[in-house]
């Protein structure tokens, strides 16, 4: 595109050129695939690079890597997780180099199939991790959100839209990236009658998921050091204060922070039909947004 701005003594032109970063992923939300899934494992990295759970499970007291390895480690992580939700739930992106990415399990879906666990490699997590990390990770954490999850939710549990993951790297926010990702998968559960699900890691984050109707059902903590706080609590319902999300404490070697997971659940509201436009995504998803 070329652009003319003169004087009464000289004339320039000014060239726009062409990018080949298509326009449109600047402001909307798509679905991805596989062959994306780096791009988009290292934003999340990014984006958690100071979340307290990844700090519990890397930094756990047996390590001995230094920080170069811990963050190579803490990116593959990510790459397997992205590359699972790749093939068995759903991957959303939005930004021109992945600036926010949100990971979902869609209902009647899971990751937990031996083929999945070794085509997105998540099976290598159990011998990348020292052996407190893999108390913590398989032992403390997967069984309490398991267990939490179908607590909470009940008969709906394989019939509502788990929000995994959500994070905007430090290059993306601000600029309502995260919003967008949520809306455009909210208006989807809306149209089916479904709920939507999440774990905050974040105490700030709270309020801001209350703004697209979640509500808070009870927090959960990990970790002896907490359960030796408060003996008998190990969940608690009530209201919490936790833009990246999830967090652990641990047993036997020295204390940690306690780690506060704040379960949140956004049930459906009503949507015209009329006023919205189905939008066709991969592997048979489909969803819907507003006019």
């Amino acid at each position: 595109m070329a652009h003319v701005s003169s004087s009464s003594s000289t004339t320039v032109i000014e060239t726009r050129k062409r990018s080949l970063v298509p326009e449109q992923w600047e402001d909307q939300v798509r679905a991805i695939d596989i062959s994306e899934c780096k791009g988009a494992a290292l934003s999340l990295a990014q984006a958690f690079a100071t979340d307290e759970l990844t700090q519990y499970l890397l930094d756990a007291e047996d390590v001995k890597d230094g920080d170069e390895s811990k963050w190579r480690l803490h990116v593959d992580i990510f790459a397997y997780i992205v590359a699972s939700h790749c093939y068995k739930g759903l991957v959303t992106t939005i930004g021109p180099d992945y600036e926010a990415v949100a990971l979902w399990m869609p209902p009647g879906k899971d990751s937990d199939d031996w083929l999945t666990l070794l085509r997105s490699g998540m099976w290598r997590l159990y011998y990348r991790l020292s052996a407190e990390g893999r108390r913590r990770y398989f032992n403390e954490l997967l069984p309490v959100l398991h267990d939490t999850k179908h607590e909470v939710m009940g008969e709906r549990d394989n019939d509502s839209y788990y929000l995994v993951y959500l994070g905007t790297k430090p290059s993306g926010q601000r600029r309502g990236y995260a919003r967008k990702l949520i809306d455009h998968m909210a208006a989807q559960a809306d149209a089916e009658g479904r709920a939507m699900y999440l774990e905050s890691s974040s105490l700030r984050n709270n309020g801001y998921y209350k703004k697209f109707g979640f509500e808070i059902k009870r927090d959960v903590y990990l970790g002896a050091d907490l359960a030796a706080a408060l003996p008998g609590t190990i969940t608690t319902t009530g209201a919490s204060d936790s833009s990246n999300d999830k967090d652990v404490s641990s047993s036997g070697a020295a204390a940690h922070a306690p780690v506060r997971l704040t379960i949140m659940v956004r049930e459906p509201r009503p949507v015209s039909l009329a006023h919205s436009i189905p939008i066709k995504l991969h592997s048979g998803f489909s969803t819907h947004r507003a006019l």
